[in-house]
Order: C-alpha cells, then structure tokens, then sequence
C-alpha cells in the first residue's frame, strides 16, 4: 500500500462549475452528445445519457428502453423524447428510417443523434424538478418541450405553469435544506478517541 500525501493534489479541493451557474430556465446554444451504457456501467444506469454541455458545466438526462410492463403512454413518452432529442439536431423535416418497435426507435434516434451531435447547437430547459418533486440538483426534467434546435424562432421552451395543478410547476430555484431544530443535543465527536 502506498502513502497518502493529505497535502498532495489528490487531496485538495477542486474547483467546480455548474452548468448556466445554476440558474433554471432555458439555456441555448449549448452541446450535445450522447453516450451509450456501456456493460460497465451499473444496471440501472440509462440504455443512452444525453449530456447538455455549456461554458460553465454540464447536466445530463438518461434515455431509457421501456420495460416490458410498460403502458402504451410509458413507451410512447420514452420514444418521445428520444425523438426530440434528434429533432433538435436533424431538423423537424428529418425523414427517419422504419422501426418495428421501441427499442428500435429509441436506438436509431440516438445513432443519429450521436453520429450528427459533434459541433451541434440546442437550447434546453432546465429545472429543479417540480413543486410535486423537488430536485436538489439542476437538470433536464421535463417529459415534453425541453429541448429544441439553437436558434428556434418562436422558442417552445417555457416554464410550466398551471394553478389547476401546482405540483407540476416547475421549480425555478434551489431548495434549500431545513436547518436542525436548536433544541436537538449534538452527539459527541469524539468518544472513538
């Protein structure tokens, strides 16, 4: 076993960026690229990760095969947003191949869109999930209208927001961790010593 330098660079904080410097909305004209899971890659990783790239950071979604038990609408919203994926890359006019299913739809979106990616533009939204299901981290939640080609003149992008039904709403900032109440004793540190 070697030693361990606590002074060394291995050990020294590391600066980070965060992607639009964590402001949700819609960001445009950032890259794109998309890897496939690799056998490596734990299980329940996505069958494809859609990485959104600015000056600043990155955020990244996963694509997934639906299950076999999945509803219609679950396969449909799944192939949907593949398909967007491509779009914002191809161009609404472009003519895909035939597919006989969703695994073959989800597969041939994503080639195009990795083959076609490099030096490729778009605009996404992104968010800290939604009122119903906060997220701790910025990212790409949406299931429809999160991304579009850089440029796009009028932008489909746009906060969702609906008073019939607040806990889609998207949430715009970060939350924020509730602090310990003042009356909980704090354990000892060090009783190991």
């Amino acid at each position: 076993m070697s030693d361990f330098n606590l002074n060394g660079e291995d050990f020294k904080s590391k600066s980070f960026s965060i992607f639009n410097n964590g402001v949700a909305g819609k960001v445009e004209n950032v890259s794109i690229s998309i890897d496939k899971k690799q056998p490596t890659d734990a299980d329940n990783a996505p069958d494809y990760k859609v990485n959104f790239t600015d000056e600043n950071g990155s955020v990244n979604m996963g694509i997934y095969y639906p299950s076999s038990d999945a509803t219609e609408q679950q396969v449909k919203t799944q192939v949907s947003k593949a398909l967007a994926i491509t779009r914002a890359i191809m161009g609404n006019d472009y003519v895909f191949d035939a597919v006989s299913n969703a695994k073959e739809a989800i597969d041939l979106c994503m080639k195009v869109s990795k083959k076609n990616s490099e030096g490729a533009k778009v605009n996404v939204f992104v968010t800290y999930g939604t009122l119903g299901t906060p997220k701790k981290y910025l990212g790409v939640y949406k299931i429809f209208d999160f991304v579009e080609q850089g440029g796009a003149t009028p932008s489909k992008l746009r906060r969702t927001s609906n008073p019939a039904k607040p806990q889609y709403n998207d949430l715009m900032e970060a939350i924020e961790q509730d602090e310990a109440p003042a009356n909980v004793a704090t354990p000892a540190t060090d009783d190991w010593i």
